[in-house]
């Protein structure tokens, strides 16, 4: 009884953390979390991911709820007459829940074609051998394991305070995970593709070799019948799979765009307001219970978005590095051969590696090295301009202080 149950769950597969070998069992764990926390509805029939409405249902009602309970958090902030409002911490928050809304939505909008793009990538690296999908998921669920840990670190500070401090912090603290589970869960997908684009240039590079093996024979007559048909074959077998992974990341940046535009927005304001609101603490020396857990949270949120837009720009980079080196050994092997078959095969190759583009990009913003440096030199142009805005206000009191005194 106990077998079949453990074969109904596991549709026939049985997985281990850190030795998934197949698509469905490296990404089942961090799919029960989002769909636990109701940002995606699926479930997997037969070895197909395909969508619940059930679990539709509790998406749209997770998300509904959360709409409502950041709305009224939102007016608290703005509109009600018992706040303390401060403009920086009036910004801040509505910055903060104004962009993790939009994200949700655009989240529910686009909940069908992400479970196409799951099954797609299911269908896509099928191809990958069991060796490289225990190599994806070491880092995969390793970074997902650390994930869930920097959040359990923060659940005990939610439950202090009166009740309606708590209920704010429940409510942010989901926000806070949504962000980072939409955010690891697209980092995890290129990661993937770009794994399927580095094993392709292994076999390329395997091609290659056998190619210029079999250029050895051309002093031979019958060398255009002696040479491997296996090698067009396979060549043509990689082509295909590569023009799959191009259309996989096409469906990427048209689903995943606004989310991804959202991200980069949050995380630059994000941290300019931990940064501004540090400085502000060291400037005026604050030491109250309050200030010093609220700003403690501010480090952690600094360093975790430094470290999301770290990852997210690194692992983009590393599928464009990855395309950049398929250009290269195709080229090469147009070089290495002579076989007329072959050499057809290779053009119409390098033909649709020069009408593909394979970046991953979000609105207009290239996700790569550069992302990471244009925002690393806007967000130091403000820290500096709010930092000047701090010591002139200062300055600007103390004349006054100064000239009150003189008067007197």
């Amino acid at each position: 009884m106990f077998k079949k149950v453990k074969k109904k769950y596991s549709n026939g597969k049985q997985w281990k953390i850190f030795s998934a070998t197949d698509f469905l069992s490296l990404i089942k764990p961090s799919l029960l979390v989002c769909r636990f926390f109701g940002l995606i509805s699926y479930k997997i029939l037969n070895g197909k991911i395909e969508q619940s409405k059930n679990f539709g249902s509790y998406c749209a009602i997770v998300t509904f709820v959360y709409i409502c309970a950041s709305l009224l958090i939102l007016y608290i902030i703005n509109v009600s007459p018992y706040m303390n409002r401060a403009s920086t911490w009036m910004l801040q928050g509505n910055c903060f829940y104004t962009l993790v809304n939009f994200m949700l939505v655009s989240n529910f909008v686009f909940k069908s074609s992400t479970i196409k793009i799951l099954q797609n990538l299911a269908d896509t690296t099928a191809k990958l051998p069991n060796e490289k999908f225990v190599k994806i998921s070491k880092w995969i669920h390793s970074k997902d394991l650390v994930l869930y840990l920097l959040l359990l670190l923060h659940v005990p500070k939610v439950f202090v305070g009166n009740i309606y401090a708590v209920l704010s912090k429940i409510i942010g603290t989901y926000a806070a995970m949504t962000i980072y589970l939409l955010d690891f869960q697209y980092n995890s997908y290129v990661f993937i593709i770009a794994s399927c684009f580095e094993h392709i240039n292994e076999e390329l590079v395997q091609l290659k070799y056998n190619a210029c093996k079999e250029r050895g024979h051309l002093l031979r007559r019958v060398y255009h019948h002696q040479f491997n048909p296996l090698l067009f074959v396979k060549l043509r077998y990689l082509k295909q799979w590569h023009y799959e992974l191009n259309e996989i990341i096409r469906k990427i940046n048209s689903n995943f765009s606004l989310q991804v535009v959202a991200t980069v927005i949050m995380t630059f304001t994000e941290l300019t307001f931990g940064l501004y609101f540090y400085i502000l603490d060291r400037r005026h020396k604050i030491r109250s219970l309050d200030k010093e857990i609220w700003y403690f949270y501010y480090h952690t949120m600094v360093m975790y978005f430094s470290t999301k837009l770290l990852l997210l720009t690194l692992t983009c980079q590393y599928a464009n590095n990855e395309n950049y080196k398929t250009r290269t050994i195709v080229n090469e092997i147009i070089i290495s051969t002579d076989n007329k078959l072959f050499k057809e095969e290779i053009y119409l190759f390098s033909l649709q590696l020069l009408h593909t583009d394979n970046k991953f990009i979000a609105k207009g913003i290239q996700l790569d090295a550069t992302l990471l440096t244009g925002v690393d030199g806007k967000r130091y142009i403000h820290i500096s301009f709010n930092t000047n805005t701090i010591f002139n206000n200062k300055l600007i009191y103390m004349n006054k202080k100064l000239e009150m005194f003189t008067m007197e």
